[in-house]
């Protein structure tokens, strides 16, 4: 399988928009192509759609040869905890939260989403949202920064995760800061690879195939009760939900915070800095 990414020409350089949602889009929708893509290609095509005097709208479109889509259900699979047939989740995993989440941000950004498919020969899920254009048309690349780097001694870190896009943004968000990362894909092997004293802080995603996050957590705190640890491994929370009772749940859980997705530099660096 390859994952190609295309910019027109034509997309403007200097826009001001919100990174953090548009990469959260990009992930969920990126991750959700690799989940059902066993072979060919995921296609990302930028192009602009629509140029006026202060802004532009840009489409993004996430191609993939995948399983495809009845189209008689693509008009519900943006509904959080909705797939198109209850066999995908047992094969695949996954709730369809993420593309119920993508609408979402996608509304905040003054834009519209929707999907087009054929079963069996692929999914192309398109979105356009609408950014100002900046001062200054030479755009630089965002850089992805600690603020405190260099306050923080080198952690061990276990983080469980199940998006494999998701993967790549917290490990390289966490190797650039000069730290260890075990991954784990999911809760069960988060149990597994938890040994007393070793890690210094496990970063756990909620939502996670044969355990999830709040099971796993409870598991490594009965673990540290009968090995007798010395030390309690911190353990925060990785999750798009950021509602109260949330947080109340992964607390009751023996969680010790709740970092919400996307996860910033703000507030990551906080978290270790608290650990470190």
């Amino acid at each position: 399988m390859s994952l190609v990414s295309l910019t027109e020409e034509s997309v403007p350089d200097g826009l001001i928009g919100d990174a953090g949602r548009l990469r959260q889009i990009l992930i969920n929708l990126v991750g959700n192509a690799m989940k059902f893509t066993e072979q060919g290609e995921i296609k990302l095509v930028v192009t602009p759609e629509e140029m006026g005097k202060d802004r532009a709208r840009i489409r993004f479109s996430v191609s993939d040869t995948g399983i495809g889509i009845p189209k008689d259900q693509l008009a519900r699979i943006f509904g959080a905890f909705e797939q198109a047939d209850p066999s995908i989740h047992r094969k695949y995993g996954g709730t369809g939260l993420g593309l119920a989440i993508s609408s979402r941000l996608v509304s905040l950004m003054s834009g519209r989403i929707w999907a087009e498919s054929e079963l069996g020969r692929g999914s192309t899920f398109h979105f356009h949202a609408e950014f100002p254009y900046a001062e200054q048309a030479a755009a630089q690349p965002e850089k992805i920064e600690a603020s405190g780097e260099g306050s923080v001694r080198q952690l061990r870190i276990l983080v469980a995760e199940d998006h494999p896009v998701n993967q790549r943004v917290i490990q390289k968000l966490l190797n650039i800061r000069g730290h260890s990362v075990t991954l784990v894909p999911d809760g069960e092997a988060a149990v597994d690879q938890w040994a007393p004293g070793y890690f210094d802080l496990v970063l756990m995603d909620l939502q996670m195939p044969r355990l999830d996050g709040l099971q796993a957590a409870r598991a490594i705190r009965a673990r540290e009760q009968d090995s007798a640890a010395q030390s309690r491994v911190p353990i925060y929370a990785l999750s798009a939900k950021a509602f109260p009772e949330d947080a109340r749940e992964c607390l009751s859980a023996g969680m010790d915070g709740h970092l919400t997705k996307p996860i910033t530099a703000d507030a990551l660096d906080k978290v270790l800095a608290s650990v470190g």
